[in-house]
């Protein structure tokens, strides 16, 4: 079996996700330092990966104060 991008790019979200909402997430100063790390390793630009952290901790952060209602 061979996924396309589009599959990989949401098995991807959902791992990360999944550990977004089974790990203690620290966010202080260095986040921005790892995504620069990432940015030098991956080739994706600084401005991409920071959009990115910003709507997946959104998304996050919103289902983990999900109220039933």
């Amino acid at each position: 079996m061979k996924l396309s991008k589009e599959r990989k790019g949401e098995i991807a979200l959902a791992a990360l996700k999944y550990q977004l909402k089974n790990k203690d997430i620290k966010i202080n100063s260095d986040v921005k330092r790892g995504l620069g790390n990432l940015s030098k390793e991956t080739g994706i630009s600084l401005e991409e990966l920071m959009v990115f952290a910003k709507e997946i901790l959104n998304e996050a952060l919103n289902e983990a104060l999900k109220t039933e209602e």
